[in-house]
């Protein structure tokens, strides 16, 4: 066993002399070993440092950051529930998401070596409502239900405006034709 290789660097193990406890010395069959120890240990975070957003019912891509070298196991667990993803790559990693939530990297490794998450090693992901739009029942105005967004508007008359509310749900602002 060899311990003495811990700093990063290139190196080249030969086998000099080889000898029995009775000091007889024996023959080196082999060429050299070379050993590439990588500079710094897998380490993996996500790119945003703000919030991200997602429509309901949709995805959104959020980007994962590794550093170290080579391909990447990377556990995001989603807070609220429970779920945990294997996420594969290396560099940037494309990580699709399709529901709102706390993102975290729970563990990073590469092919040789555990390594740790650093920040932002988590990242919220809030959802957007998609728009909708529904008028303010009130005494004069009942909806059907039997049918899809009919309403019926009593007491109005033939050349005589009426104001009606409406109401706006999601994210403004608003374009209301």
């Amino acid at each position: 066993v060899i311990d003495f290789l811990k700093e990063p660097g290139i190196y080249t193990i030969d086998l000099v002399s080889i000898a029995d406890e009775n000091g007889c010395n024996g023959h080196i069959i082999g060429d050299p070993a070379t050993v590439e120890i990588t500079s710094s240990l897998p380490r993996a975070s996500f790119r945003s440092h703000q919030d991200e957003y997602i429509v309901v019912g949709g995805s959104k891509c959020i980007y994962i950051q590794t550093n170290g070298g080579g391909d990447f196991t990377i556990e995001v667990l989603h807070e609220e529930t429970g779920k945990i993803d294997n996420v594969f790559g290396s560099n940037i990693i494309n990580y699709s998401v399709y529901e709102h939530g706390t993102y975290t990297i729970k563990s990073v490794k590469n092919s040789y070596c555990e390594g740790t998450p650093f920040s932002p090693s988590s990242v919220k992901v809030i959802p957007i409502a998609y728009p909708s739009m529904s008028l303010v029942a009130d005494k004069t105005i009942s909806r059907d239900y039997s049918k899809l967004n009919v309403y019926k508007v009593d007491g109005v008359c033939s050349g005589i405006s009426r104001k009606i509310g409406v109401e706006l749900k999601g994210s403004p602002p608003f374009y209301v034709r």
